[in-house]
């Protein structure tokens, strides 16, 4: 009999990335968080997805197998819509 396989759970937390060669346009998923979904994905995971904002209007992070946190500030300045996760969040 065939052990039954267990499919990973992977939480992306996205605290966005403000690295100018990779602006875009709201809705903006950074190609960064999509590689590592992707990755995920490929190896047989189911993933969920959570962007600071989302954190911050009071989601709460599920359990799961591996949660990746991609976040990064590389450019200083102002923001129109949102902010970069910060070092306190």
């Amino acid at each position: 009999m065939e052990a039954e396989k267990s499919i990973p759970h992977v939480v992306l937390i996205d605290g966005y990335i403000d690295d100018p060669a990779a602006l875009g346009v709201p809705p903006y998923i950074s190609p960064m968080i999509r590689a590592v979904a992707g990755a995920a994905v490929d190896a047989g995971g189911r993933v969920t997805y959570l962007s600071i904002d989302m954190l911050r209007q009071g989601h709460e992070i599920p359990d799961a197998d591996v949660t990746v946190l991609l976040s990064g500030n590389t450019v200083p300045g102002k923001y129109l819509r949102s902010m970069p996760m910060s070092l306190k969040e």
